[in-house]
């Protein structure tokens, strides 16, 4: 029986498990949205025990990373929603706009929410690797999406399909909702927390 427990394939059902019950924790964090920074930080600090192949204390782990540094993780997470709006708002009258401008606006617009996005793909793991405050989080997760940028890219690519579809595609959105439920963000998290690690490693030598 204890052969069967540890056989690869229990192993990887019981990820598969830990996968599941993470993304419906982090979702039900994340519900009040001003609180998405913390409950974003601490999926990647519960992340941790589940790819080391102990991860049995899914809620504990995460609901003692939620908690910690609370304030600092809030504040990170209402700067990215708030230059995420502000960009959607930019947009939205950039679509109404006529002008001969209007291609450089867009292109000015589509490079700054690339900056976004590959600023909060690093973001969050690293606060949730390092004991940080949000001001030298952003300003480290800038920085290394700028140095890293093939890896940060990469790792904002995983978590765009369900703002985009959102935006772009609502049907579509709504006929993968239950994707978005069962799985979807802490499994996107795991390959970027994996595909970052370089990036988390140069990130505690500059501290």
């Amino acid at each position: 029986m204890k052969n069967l427990w540890d056989s690869p394939v229990m192993q990887m059902l019981q990820q598969t498990a830990d996968l599941i019950l993470l993304n419906v924790v982090w979702l039900v964090c994340s519900l009040p949205v001003v609180t998405i920074g913390p409950a974003s930080a601490a999926m990647y600090e519960a992340l941790k025990p589940i790819q080391a192949g102990g991860g049995t204390r899914v809620i504990p782990v995460f609901r003692e990373a939620f908690t910690h540094r609370f304030l600092q993780r809030m504040l990170a997470g209402w700067a990215i929603l708030l230059c995420g709006c502000v960009l959607a708002v930019d947009f939205l009258v950039l679509a109404q706009f006529d002008g001969a401008a209007r291609p450089v606006l867009f292109g000015l617009f589509l490079f700054l929410s690339v900056l976004v996005l590959t600023t909060a793909s690093c973001l969050f793991p690293l606060m949730a690797e390092h004991d940080m405050g949000a001001g030298t989080g952003i300003r480290l997760a800038f920085w290394l999406s700028f140095r890293r940028l093939g890896r940060a890219g990469a790792a904002a690519l995983l978590h765009a399909p369900p703002l985009l579809l959102f935006l772009f595609m609502p049907p579509v959105f709504l006929l993968l909702i239950p994707l978005w439920l069962t799985g979807y963000f802490s499994l996107a998290a795991s390959l970027s927390s994996r595909l970052l690690r370089p990036v988390l490693q140069e990130g505690g030598l500059l501290l």
